[in-house]
């Protein structure tokens, strides 16, 4: 079974130093659909979701922009329960991808 491509191989070569910038934004985007999803503020929440969305397969995450695409459709059914597992997903996404930028670094 092939294994998945990293990340840092899909993200143009141009964005690369960017990573770091844009993981720290995509983390404190997820901290703010949080406490939205807490204050059951779907315009807040869609509208981030809409912006990551629109970012994610820019820098080479496009599961990223999938489950922002998943997050939007939620919040027009009000599917909190859905909202808090994308929400969570997402967050590991960015986790693995700031475990893979590590990682990189030390190949450096």
């Amino acid at each position: 079974m092939a294994s998945e491509p990293s990340f840092m191989s899909l993200t143009p070569k141009l964005l690369r130093p960017h990573i770091p910038d844009f993981l720290n934004r995509r983390m404190s985007d997820l901290m703010e659909i949080t406490e939205a999803i807490s204050e059951n503020d779907m315009p807040k929440i869609k509208f981030i979701a809409h912006k990551i969305r629109g970012n994610g397969a820019t820098y080479g995450l496009p599961i990223l922009s999938e489950l922002a695409g998943e997050m939007e459709k939620a919040t027009e059914t009000l599917d909190v329960v859905h909202l808090k597992e994308i929400t969570k997903r997402m967050f590991d996404v960015i986790k693995e991808c700031e475990l893979e930028l590590v990682s990189e670094k030390v190949k450096l």
